[in-house]
């Protein structure tokens, strides 16, 4: 419509810029190539003193060009003046002599001063002696102009040339100028001088001075037309610039927005594949694509992506290097954690990270130039030791990140474990076996060097013993020295397998030997085995907590958090590493553990929440069919019932079970739902009654409600708080007063089966229903308890959910075929219908958020899935609960949603949603460390221009 304006409104510009030129050249006259000024010469010779009419000259010359002139016309007459007519000469006269024979007319300036010039007399006198009398007009612009009727000649006063006198044979035509000597006089907007001016041009032009003042009044009249028209043909164009300005803005915004959704949907897409690898790229990747274009796309790429990288228990993952991951160590104050890298991708950095906020501190640290394989920190912090296969123990300082002195070159590093630390003494081992004790400040050998066979070695955190690992018997021997008397502990200890590695408890009491897929403890004061061996599948690494009560053990990609002293699970295995996990590191509080791997990052868990607040089953108290959750309005309490005759409430927060069930019951627990104000609970069952609870005291209120001939189906509080409606086998709908617990009114029955659904409208005056009968939805005026309109006809077999939308103006209904429909309350039209859910399983229940703009929905194909309520698309993946689910809620804040089902577990997710962009970045931004750095990006999305939104 725009460019559709704009097009009509140039054609009209067009038009008007027509009829212009037309009307102006119509008037032109046709001219000759006689006619022309340069085959006509001048049409008059202006002659005068320069110092007595050095300003009138130029300005009468200007007035004679003007008066009269055509708007298309440069000049109405030819004037020479000397000083705007002469070109540069050698000679003067000859050129005015040729200008004087150019020139038709003749005009003098006569002034006291200009009557004894010599180059006045001689124009004069040439003119008289080659033009006749009548062609020489006299202007007086000074002194006295007389004339002498009985001489026929000038008076004697008269301020006249010479060559003047006694030529004119009468008295001529002359004006007098004397006035004008002001430069306000000397304006052709001074109509005085205008006139005088005039009265020179007419003869001139050859016509009446009136003809030529009116020519000029209508040139003049005619050039304010040719103005206005200019100054409206300049408006119209303007507008039509600033128009077509305003649309090309729109065009340029548009091409902007078209170029931000295609990058999104670029950025997406290369982050889905990446969720199960790479959890962390896909994370950044999607937050990108988010920010670019907030998408309904990008959204769930972005809800997916947090669900693959908020792991159980895991608190940051951190990206950066290049290569496989090997070695991490925390400084002693737990604040800096250091990670190095090796492999085939070349990255030989080490990198330093705040441990509480996940970014990087600083560049890499660079000097070694083959894998790092160990790392640790000096006693105070200040000193970070690497070795790698450079053969090379580099020292670091922690605050600069430069090299501390020369790396110690003089050992040979054979193996993984080239050296050991307590962050007081260093040992290192060389190619043949001896081991050196050094000084951690000095670097100076302390004592003499121990004579082994090991090729790696291990010192206990209190510094007195040494652990050794020899290749006797397939490299499955441990030997333990006393590092004070320089003297072997016993015999060798043999782990059952394979052998990799070994640590030591903190108190340096227990150790652990892991490798070939058997983990063993030892007694160190006793040198026996500490319990039976445990079984994996590759056990890479292990470590003791400070506090000695967690053992962390990395079997493969997954790790396991264990109480060392019975080697039992103390949690659920932490899972998300897409490779080998490469090394394990506790903080020293024992709160964090880091670990390591070949997928190129590092993880950071919280230990005392190992089991997350992203994992969804909240205690089970019962393994029964849960039919209802509900959600308390202030979020803070999630009440459960079901196939047991109680009702479970939970705190949210600690995800911890509220007391005992709640009991009353005498047969299965349909609904259950929370009223307004948070006070009660309210309770149908097959029992046929309903009952309300105090949520504080967690007692029955009162007496059950009775009324209902069959099982009581559905139970919902209204709006206000005072109603409670109620829905049943028997086929009613009915109306409760809830502080009285009386019926209100007669129960609504219209050709209703058995009723499974109820919603109140937002501001409580409809109330929609559906059942079995004819998968109709039914809407009643909650006043009357009459019928509004006529039935929705779903189309559907059977009907189980429906749910008002916030602000009203929507219900969602959820068939048996597995489809969600939308409809329209005040026009009773559907809006959309998608497929949500596989048609043999259908929708069991629909909750929308609190802000509208997403629906969940749950099924009996184990699934919760998430709807954006404009696009009808998924939003993120499908929680999957590998159960029947037969309830969704959402909580009261948007940031949770609960479900449960066929098993009796409560499922809770929280974090699949933000309030606020601010929210938004500091959830991925935190968990990450940061944004793509540009190498990362090069690799994942190097058509795209870098970007960086976590800075």
């Amino acid at each position: 419509m725009l460019a559709t304006r704009l097009r009509s409104l140039t054609q009209v510009a067009h038009g008007v810029t027509l009829s212009l030129v037309t009307s102006a050249t119509s008037d032109l006259p046709e001219q000759s190539a006689e006619d022309t000024p340069a085959a006509r010469g001048f049409d008059a010779f202006v002659s005068y003193s320069h110092a007595a009419d050095g300003r009138l000259a130029p300005a009468l010359q200007t007035a004679l060009q003007s008066i009269g002139k055509p708007w298309y016309r440069r000049r109405a007459l030819r004037v020479f003046r000397d000083t705007t007519s002469l070109s540069a000469s050698p000679e003067l006269w000859p050129a005015i002599e040729r200008a004087l024979e150019r020139s038709r007319y003749f005009i003098l300036l006569v002034s006291p001063d200009s009557a004894p010039s010599p180059w006045v007399d001689q124009e004069v006198a040439w003119w008289r002696a080659h033009r006749e009398s009548a062609t020489c007009l006299i202007a007086l612009t000074g002194g006295e102009l007389g004339w002498d009727e009985r001489r026929a000649d000038f008076t004697a006063e008269s301020s006249v040339p010479p060559s003047l006198r006694g030529w004119l044979p009468s008295e001529p035509l002359w004006i007098d100028l004397r006035w004008a000597h002001d430069e306000d006089h000397l304006s052709t907007r001074n109509p005085t001088f205008r006139d005088a001016a005039a009265t020179l041009a007419a003869p001139l032009r050859g016509i009446d001075k009136d003809e030529l003042v009116g020519e000029d009044i209508r040139q003049h009249r005619r050039a304010l037309r040719l103005a206005r028209a200019a100054v409206a043909l300049l408006a119209l164009l303007t507008i039509a610039a600033v128009a077509a300005g305003i649309f090309a803005q729109i065009q340029r915004g548009r091409a902007e927005r078209q170029a931000r959704e295609a990058t999104s949907l670029a950025l997406s897409a290369t982050s889905s594949p990446l969720i199960a690898t790479r959890p962390d790229i896909a994370l950044l990747l999607a937050y990108e694509a988010y920010t670019t274009s907030p998408r309904t796309q990008a959204k769930s790429t972005l809800m997916s992506a947090l669900a693959g990288a908020r792991d159980p228990g895991v608190v940051g993952i951190l990206h950066g290097h290049t290569d496989d991951v090997r070695t991490i160590a925390f400084s002693p104050d737990g604040r800096t954690l250091a990670s190095a890298a090796g492999g085939l991708g070349g990255d030989h950095t080490i990198r330093l990270w705040d441990a509480r906020s996940h970014r990087q501190l600083g560049e890499p640290l660079v000097g070694h130039t083959d894998d790092i394989f160990q790392l640790a920190f000096s006693r105070d912090g200040r000193t970070l030791l690497s070795a790698g296969s450079d053969n090379a123990v580099r020292f670091w300082d922690v605050e600069t990140h430069r090299a501390r002195g020369a790396p110690l070159k003089d050992v040979s590093l054979t193996t993984d474990s080239v050296f050991s630390t307590n962050g007081r003494v260093l040992t290192t081992i060389d190619s043949v076996g001896e081991i050196q004790l050094r000084d951690l400040r000095t670097r100076k050998p302390l004592g003499a060097a121990l004579v082994t066979d090991a090729e790696t070695s291990v010192l206990s955190p209190d510094g007195r013993t040494l652990a050794t690992l020899s290749p006797e018997n397939l490299e499955r021997t441990i030997q333990l020295w006393d590092i004070r008397a320089r003297k072997r502990l016993g015999e060798p200890l043999v782990h059952p397998a394979d052998l990799s590695e070994v640590a030591f408890s903190h108190d340096g009491r227990v150790l652990a030997s892991f490798g070939g897929g058997k983990l063993q403890l030892w007694d160190v004061r006793r040198r026996r085995p500490h319990g039976a061996p445990l079984s994996g599948t590759l056990f890479a690494a292990a470590a003791f907590s400070s506090d000695g009560r967690t053992l962390a053990v990395a079997d493969d990609r997954t790790i396991q958090l264990l109480n060392y002293r019975t080697l039992s699970l103390i949690a659920d295995p932490l899972t998300g590493h897409a490779d080998l996990v490469t090394a394990l590191a506790f903080s020293p509080d024992g709160r964090t553990l880091a670990s390591s791997s070949y997928d190129d990052t590092v993880r950071i868990w919280d230990v005392h929440r190992a089991t997350g607040s992203v994992t969804p089953v909240l205690p089970q108290l019962s393994f029964d069919w849960i039919n209802s959750v509900a959600f308390s309005p202030d979020g803070r309490t999630l009440a459960s019932a079901g196939r047991v005759e109680g009702i479970q409430l939970y705190d949210v927060r600690k995800r911890q079970p509220l007391g005992e069930p709640l009991t009353g019951h005498s047969e299965w627990i349909n609904s259950v739902a929370f009223s307004p104000d948070g006070r009660m609970l309210a309770s149908a069952s097959d029992d046929r009654t309903l009952r309300l609870w105090d949520v504080r005291t967690r007692r029955g209120l009162g007496d059950p409600i009775r009324g209902h001939e069959d099982e009581v189906t559905v139970v919902a509080f209204a709006p206000d708080g005072r109603t409670l409606a109620s829905s049943s086998v028997d086929g009613t709908v009915r109306f409760w007063d809830v502080r009285t617990r009386k019926r209100l009114g007669q129960p609504i029955v219209g050709g209703l089966d058995s009723v499974y659904a109820l919603s109140f409208s937002p501001d409580g005056r409809l109330l929609a229903s559906a059942g079995t009968s004819d998968a109709a939805i039914r809407l009643w005026d909650v006043r009357t308890h009459k019928g509004v309109g006529a039935p929705l006809q779903t189309g559907a077999n059977g009907l189980e959910a429906i749910a008002f939308s916030p602000d009203g103006l929507m219900l969602a209904s959820g068939t048996d075929d597995g489809t969600i429909q939308l409809w329209d309350v005040a026009s009773r039209r559907q809006r959309a219908s998608f497929a949500a859910h596989g048609d043999a399983d259908g929708v069991s229940s629909l909750v929308f958020s609190p802000d509208g703009l997403t629906l969940a929905s749950a099924s009996w194909d184990h699934t919760v899935r998430l709807w954006d309520v404009g696009t009808h698309e998924a939003l993120g993946r499908p929680l999957d609960t590998e159960t029947q689910i037969s309830t969704v809620a959402f909580s009261p804040d948007g940031q949770a949603v609960a479900a449960a089902g066929e098993d009796g577990a409560v499922w809770l997710w929280t974090g699949l949603f933000w309030r606020d962009d601010e929210e938004l970045e500091k959830l991925v931004c935190g968990l990450v460390g940061g944004g793509l750095s540009e190498p990362e990006w090069s690799r994942y999305a190097s058509a795209i221009p870098h970007r960086n939104s976590c800075d």
